[in-house]
């Protein structure tokens, strides 16, 4: 069923950045959409564990999917290219290979790290990778560096500048029994400034809380 006559009101393609997304049938958000899936996915995964507490130390995976049919259903609600009623198909046979690694190398320490290279481009579509401290869902501290290949949503696609790399910060410490410092920061590394950030204080008690914040959000150059 052609589907380019029926309005578009909350759904997106979501491209495949993750492991987990290798097992999905319909690669759009939202209901707008539902992609034609003939396909079939290739995955591994080698697990690590500790035969005293059964705790994973290091788990890694990698994935691929190779497709039999073309995905005909696209976003666009117009023929392309018009007057043509059969919008461009994607002809790839194969999707990203995705690989992922998690790595308990401490008792509260915690990495994890993501790619998505694309076999029919010969690049890097996106990667990720993370530090987290978390002692007791309290005491915790995040540091992350993300790449998105053509991914800057404030920047053109034809932008030789739209790749969006990105380094975020996350702090969330008790100062004491009741009052807790929050805090977070995501920084643009492709253009030199801070994305968002926020920062604040929260007091509580048995039953309720309350905090105070501040924060900003970078929204564009005017």
């Amino acid at each position: 069923m052609n589907q380019f006559d029926l309005p578009i009101f909350d759904t997106s393609l979501n491209p495949i950045a993750t492991y987990d997304q290798l097992f999905s049938t319909n690669q759009f958000t939202g209901i707008d959409r539902i992609q034609n899936a003939n396909q079939v996915t290739a995955g591994v995964t080698s697990r690590f564990i500790k035969s005293d507490t059964g705790y994973d130390v290091l788990d890694m995976s990698i994935g691929d999917i190779y497709y039999f049919a073309d995905r005909q259903v696209e976003l666009a609600t117009t023929p392309i290219p018009a007057p043509n009623p059969v919008l461009e198909a994607n002809t790839e046979k194969f999707s990203p290979i995705v690989s992922q690694i998690n790595w308990q190398f401490k008792r509260f320490w915690n990495a994890t790290g993501n790619l998505a290279y694309d076999p029919n481009g010969h690049f890097v579509q996106n990667s990720n990778v993370a530090l987290t401290y978390n002692a007791d869902n309290n005491h915790i501290l995040s540091s992350s560096y993300g790449f998105v290949q053509n991914g800057d949503p404030l920047v053109s696609y034809s932008s030789p500048q739209n790749n969006f790399q990105q380094f975020s910060l996350g702090l969330s410490w008790p100062l004491n029994y009741q009052w807790q410092f929050l805090g977070a920061e995501n920084y643009n590394v492709s253009h030199g400034y801070v994305q968002t950030f926020f920062y604040g204080l929260e007091y509580h008690s048995c039953c309720w809380a309350i905090r105070l914040l501040n924060s900003k959000t970078y929204i564009g150059l005017e």
